[in-house]
């Protein structure tokens, strides 16, 4: 069964709506999917844009996090920025900030 996604590019609010699960898949079941070994689906959807599917695995696969987010950050959805930026700098990978920050 699809779910409608909570892509900040598609919300009106997506602070708003990712805060009600509006139209997302809830938190606590990505975990749980991610938990029973269905992290395949789970990466699937993140890939649609479901938000807690991306911060989900971005949380458990620390190497892919910058690219499981950047989705989200380009859209200037600050939610995903905070996010972005504090589990690259939990994980000592702040020149990757550094990065993002400078202008192309």
């Amino acid at each position: 069964m699809p779910y409608a996604t909570c892509a900040p590019a598609q919300a009106e609010d997506p602070d708003r709506r990712a805060g009600m699960q509006a139209d997302c898949i809830p938190a606590e079941l990505v975990a749980r999917l991610v938990g029973l070994g269905h992290a395949g689906e789970v990466e699937l959807q993140a890939g649609r844009g479901e938000w807690f599917c991306a911060l989900e695995l971005a949380r458990r696969r620390p190497e892919r996090s910058a690219a499981l987010l950047a989705p989200f950050v380009a859209t200037g959805w600050w939610t995903a920025a905070r996010a972005m930026a504090e589990l690259l700098e939990g994980q000592g990978r702040v020149a990757v900030l550094r990065d993002w920050g400078r202008p192309r």
